[in-house]
């Protein structure tokens, strides 16, 4: 579940670290993060695999994402099963599967100091409320092609991940992103094309 929350909360922090950027042509990082904090509401289908080391054909799934500003986040799985994650400032609530069989989790932010993973989805909850100072201290970006950008944490102790790739289209909407894990493992997520609303339209 921990791996569910961080991939959904990633292409709202992709305007952290720009310090380091090298400028290449194409789209830049600053350009994508102005675009972004312009966005009121946004609604986008994905494609997802999850390629394990130890399995030779990915997991594929399929599903939307909507995100309403300033901190509501739905990241809801449709194929094969369905898992429906809602997040907003206060708690995280998971739904695993429909009907009888459903289940449901509800994190609050004061139960999350009990165990790593939920420790983890706390400092999810820090993503989404934008604390930028925070996350510039943890990540280095670089990019490394046109539209194509690279994300390293400093901390490789602490982060749930070696490294992240990022490529964004010409009109700064996130494409792919790429999720090397430590495992091993491979996490690659493709974007269809978003239905946005800009703040004030």
């Amino acid at each position: 579940m921990t791996r569910v929350i961080l991939i959904l909360v990633l292409p709202f922090v992709i305007w952290a670290s720009t310090d380091s950027l090298k400028k290449n042509s194409g789209i830049n990082l600053e350009e994508v993060s102005d675009f972004y904090k312009s966005i009121d509401q946004l609604e986008v289908g994905f494609h997802q695999e999850i390629k394990l080391k130890d399995m030779k054909s990915p997991i594929k799934l399929v599903g939307i994402l909507k995100v309403s500003q300033p901190n509501q986040i739905r990241w809801e799985i449709l194929k094969p099963s369905h898992l429906l994650v809602n997040l907003n400032e206060k708690e995280i609530i998971v739904e695993n599967g429909e009907g009888e069989s459903k289940t449901v989790q509800v994190f609050k932010r004061g139960d999350m100091t009990l165990n790593k993973e939920n420790k983890a989805l706390e400092s999810m909850v820090g993503w989404i409320k934008m604390d930028l100072n925070a996350l510039k201290k943890d990540y280095g970006v670089t990019q490394f092609a046109v539209n194509e950008f690279l994300f390293v944490p400093y901390s490789k102790e602490s982060s749930f991940f070696q490294k992240l790739k990022m490529k964004v289209t010409k009109n700064k909407n996130i494409e792919k992103i790429t999720l090397f894990e430590k495992s091993g493992d491979l996490i690659e997520i493709t974007f269809g094309k978003p239905k946005i609303k800009i703040k004030n339209d």
